[in-house]
């Protein structure tokens, strides 16, 4: 038994992975990576060679000051962790009602509320609406605009969740006199964690690399967002791409979404499977 286990066939299929992740990922991260710390005449070569002469601490200050990176680091920030913390907290809240509520009307609403996983949001609409409201080319309008077009996903998968988890222990609580707020707060909130967790991991990774909704909901350079901002620097070279200067701010946009996608993808296929157990 255990030599038929240790002589496994090598399929085609772990071959064919394998081949396409070294010509996808890896081949591509390593020119990003490598042609970051070359001069601009050896990294308009595009090689995968090392540098000649390495340019680390001069491209990397470089889009760092030009580039203002910290700025565009702060203002993402600013955006996607209340954005994060405000959908965990009200998709909750609406899923574990949309879950154990038997009324139709109630039904009708959850189906309204998670229709944005297939409609697309509307731009000009988007817009109307923000000048109306008086938050139009802010940060707090593209706050607004990413809570609530990421609402309708997190409803949609916490309430598949809340429908797993035993409603005897939410009637034990009541049964000891507990609020309908307590028994969210200390019954239903700490067992939703591994879902919650996936929303955000999933949340921060998406709302991160967003380039389309901040280009049309942002209109002052002091509130730009780190992709924006990327793009600008880009556009400040008009006449020649320097690519050793444009690969160096591209490893620095990433590196943050790098570490949190190996930091958290254990915790996205755990919640995820957890869920589907329960």
């Amino acid at each position: 038994m255990t030599s038929h286990r240790l002589r496994r066939p090598f399929h085609a299929k772990y071959i064919a992975l394998s081949l396409y992740t070294f010509a996808c990922v890896l081949i591509p991260g390593w020119l990003l990576l490598v042609n970051s710390f070359k001069t601009d005449a050896e990294a308009d070569q595009l090689g995968l060679g090392l540098p000649t002469v390495w340019r680390v601490v001069e491209n990397y200050s470089t889009v760092i000051q030009d580039g203002h990176v910290l700025r565009g680091f702060v203002n993402t920030l600013l955006v996607v962790l209340p954005t994060i913390l405000i959908v965990a907290l009200l998709s909750s809240m609406a899923a574990w009602i949309f879950a154990r509520s038997r009324s139709w009307a109630v039904r009708g609403i959850y189906y309204v509320a998670i229709s944005g996983v297939l409609v697309p949001p509307a731009i000009v609409t988007t817009i109307f609406l923000e000048k109306a409201a008086g938050i139009y080319g802010g940060l707090p309008g593209l706050g607004a605009f990413y809570t609530s077009v990421s609402m309708a996903f997190a409803i949609f998968l916490i309430t598949g969740f809340v429908k797993s988890v035993p409603l005897e222990l939410e009637e034990a609580a009541r049964v000891d006199g507990a609020s309908t707020f307590i028994v969210y707060l200390r019954i239903v909130f700490p067992l939703l964690r591994p879902v919650l967790v996936t929303i955000s991991i999933v949340s921060f990774i998406g709302l991160w690399s967003d380039f389309f909704w901040p280009l049309f909901l942002l209109r002052s350079s002091s509130d730009y967002t780190i992709q924006i901002g990327l793009y600008s620097f880009v556009s400040s070279f008009p006449f020649q791409t320097k690519w050793s200067l444009l690969f160096a701010n591209v490893v620095v946009v990433s590196v943050p979404l790098l570490l949190v996608f190996f930091v958290g993808q254990r915790q996205i296929i755990g919640g995820l499977l957890q869920g589907a157990r329960r």
